[in-house]
Order: structure tokens, then sequence, then C-alpha cells
């Protein structure tokens, strides 16, 4: 599943969206949107999970401002379900996620600080150039991994080389996104093969 604040769900949002359904659709799986609805808190976060509990059993979540305000939330309330979680942030994997992967936040928000500095000091806005992020991490909870029933969920990552796909600062490459992927379809399908 694919959670989303409903209102934001468009621009390079719908770019990511479109990048998630091709590499799910490359393990013949489907994207679920499961869109939040305004006003967006905790209780919103509940209702889509319970109410979508049995429909999946992986949520990834968008970059949306709302999904970090409410991490400790969202994780718990997914791991209480058995819904493995991955978050664009090491803080979400931090909070009880399964995992994160994207850009370091504070290394994001050290460069921000060093832009207001050269503003303060006269240089003007349109002389400082556009930087994209260049850091980016891989956050594995291996507790998490072990309550969901994942093994060897981190030794799967280094031996398929989404190590050395984030060392090389190829955020959301194709082999990278197809390694989670698989992770998560093998603990799917035992799951389904467990269920009484």
């Amino acid at each position: 599943a694919y959670i989303h604040p409903q209102a934001l769900l468009s621009g390079a949002n719908q770019i990511a969206l479109d990048q998630t359904r091709a590499a799910a659709t490359a393990f013949g799986l489907q994207t679920i949107v499961v869109p939040l609805n305004s006003p967006i808190n905790e209780a919103e976060y509940r209702r889509v999970f319970e109410s979508n509990a049995g429909t999946f059993e992986t949520a990834m979540l968008t970059t949306a401002s709302e999904n970090l305000t409410f991490v400790r939330a969202i994780a718990d309330l997914a791991l209480s379900l058995r819904i493995a979680t991955i978050f664009p942030w090491r803080e979400g994997a931090e909070a009880g996620g399964l995992m994160s992967y994207g850009p370091d936040l504070k290394d994001i928000f050290r460069r921000a600080a060093q832009y207001v500095d050269r503003i303060l000091r006269g240089t003007k806005p349109t002389d400082l150039p556009v930087e994209q992020p260049t850091k980016f991490e891989l956050i594995l909870n291996g507790n998490t991994a072990k309550a969901l029933g994942i093994e060897n969920m981190s030794e799967r990552c280094v031996q398929g080389g989404a190590v050395d796909d984030i060392e090389r600062g190829e955020l959301h490459t194709q082999h990278t996104t197809s390694i989670f992927i698989e992770v998560i379809t093998k603990w799917s399908a035992g799951r389904v093969e467990n269920r009484p």
C-alpha cells in the first residue's frame, strides 16, 4: 500500500507513485493507493490501517510531513497489525518501522542553514545553486524484522547489492527497490502459507 495525503497526490508525488507501481509490477504485485483524508491525525492513520489490515501487508509511507509528524504512532500501529512499513527517512525505522531508505534529513537541514547564512551575509538567493541530496541512508530495524518473522533481512540486502547501490548514491534504483520488494514478497508469501 502507498499511503499518502489525498490532497498532495500530484506532481513529484505522482512520479514517486508511478515508480513504486513499476517496481511492484515487476514482481507481480499490485500497488494499492490508500489516501489519508483531512484532518490528518493519529485517528486517521488508525482508520486507514485498521480498515485495510486484510488488504495489504506492506505499507510504504511517502515524504509527506504528516507521515513524519506521526511516525511513532504509525510504526506502533503497523507493528500491532503485523504490517511491514518502509519509510523515506531514518526516523521511521528508529521509531519501529521495518526499514527506511532516503536522504539524510540532518544533512539537508545543515545545508539549508548554510544557505541561510550565505543569504544573511549578502549573497542573493538567485545566485545560489539548487542542490539535490547527496547523502542517503538505508536503515534496517532488526527488532521489527524479528517481530514480523523476517529472517536474515540485513544479510539479504547486503548480498543483493542494495548497500552498494546506496553507497554509490543511487537512490531508488530499480535494483535496490527490487531487493526490498523481494524480501517483503518472500515474507508475505510465508505469512499466507502459514495462515490457519
